[in-house]
């Protein structure tokens, strides 16, 4: 693994399946530049193996579920929450009326300089937009056997946010 972020993202559903494990024996793999023919070949097929173990345990289907359902729990989870269960910073709870009229009446404004990137106009889009799917996220917790939050967490847990791209 490269860094702490990929070791905890092999563990979440839909990551780990598509990782395959290669034990390296000491003095091999890194920096050892010094590793004898034997070693490399020993390492070729170990990776070999664990190609031919992906290739034959891995199912397209299930990790297109995996990752289908962790992406809609995480959306439920972070625009409604579960429904009876009140969730402390949901978006439903921070799109407030006060925020909604300052899109609607307070939008224009620059970005780097750049006059009017956002206007008024583009605000109460942005209100009606963010409303109607509000609205449709909120129909995913009725009836709750139709909620994306069935079973048990995943563990590590996961979480949505944004990142810079690195």
């Amino acid at each position: 693994m490269q860094n702490w972020r990929d070791t905890m993202q092999a563990e979440l559903p839909g990551f780990r399946d598509r990782i395959r494990p290669i034990y390296l024996p000491e003095g091999t793999g890194g920096m050892h530049i010094t590793m004898t023919p034997d070693q490399i070949l020993e390492l070729s097929e170990r990776g070999a193996d664990a190609g031919q173990r992906f290739l034959t345990t891995f199912s397209w289907d299930n990790h297109l579920f995996a990752r289908f359902a962790l992406l809609m729990r995480e959306l439920q989870r972070n625009l409604v929450g579960a429904g009876d269960v009140t969730l402390a910073s949901t978006f439903a709870q921070a799109f407030t009326p006060e925020f909604q009229r300052t899109l609607t009446e307070h939008a224009t404004r620059t970005v780097r300089g750049e006059a009017a990137v956002y206007t008024d106009d583009w605000g109460a889009a942005a209100r009606d937009r963010t409303l109607d799917l509000l609205d449709l996220a909120a129909g995913w917790v009725t009836p709750s056997s139709l909620s994306f939050l069935q079973g048990p967490a995943p563990n590590p847990a996961p979480t949505m946010r944004m990142a810079p791209r690195i």
